[in-house]
């Protein structure tokens, strides 16, 4: 496991995406991530394979802390752990997965900042253990990978996804919601009615696969 050393912050987004292994941005990507950090919130809706991911992951080797990510799949996780790792960035997950003692060594050192990412399931808000590690945490940004589910499979398929939305107002300053472009309108209005959060903007871009991408504030 790779755990993050003091080292000085990209100074830019070109040189944090250089730094991911990536040579250009995607289009729509760059104006998707400086709406996250300059507005705070954002709702990515974009196709499969279109770059969802790193809106959220570069703006975390950025920020000072430790970047939450709710994500539904412990294979998903596994898999962006994995490749953020051979990147070099600190990353780590909490999932049942894990037997009790290598769960207590990850959450001691989340608790310690040793991670710019951490990435937990829905299901994870509901012990008390990982609700008080997150009001202690210096937590920047909170990222809802794969927001779809609430509308792709009805809110009986993680219900713990309509209670997100009640925690985060104390963890930190910055949310993204991407979610899979399917039926996007549809999804969008059910993410943002079951997470409490109305977009206040949208931007869409030219290219035929480009994200569409809102900026909506909790309330």
């Amino acid at each position: 496991m790779l755990v993050r050393e003091p080292t000085p912050r990209a100074p830019s987004l070109d040189s944090a995406l250089a730094r991911l292994g990536y040579p250009s941005f995607r289009p729509g990507q760059r104006e998707a991530i400086e709406t996250l950090l300059e507005r705070g919130r954002l709702l990515l809706v974009a196709p499969t394979g279109g770059g969802k991911s790193l809106i959220y992951q570069l703006p975390a080797t950025l920020l000072p802390g430790t970047t939450l990510v709710i994500s539904p799949l412990v294979a998903l996780m596994t898999d962006q752990v994995q490749a953020l790792e051979a990147r070099g960035v600190a990353a780590t997950f909490l999932a049942s997965t894990l037997d009790a003692g290598e769960m207590r060594r990850r959450m001691a050192q989340v608790a310690a900042g040793r991670f710019d990412l951490v990435y937990a399931a829905p299901e994870r808000l509901a012990f008390d253990g990982f609700r008080g590690l997150l009001r202690d945490l210096a937590c920047p940004l909170i990222a809802i990978d794969e927001a779809h589910c609430i509308s792709e499979w009805g809110h009986d398929f993680r219900p713990e996804y309509l209670g997100i939305g009640g925690f985060s107002p104390s963890w930190g300053p910055r949310a993204c919601w991407p979610a899979r472009r399917r039926r996007p309108r549809s999804c969008a209005t059910r993410s943002w009615r079951a997470s409490a959060c109305p977009p206040t903007r949208r931007r869409s871009s030219a290219a035929s696969r480009a994200p569409t991408w809102h900026s909506a504030p909790w309330r």
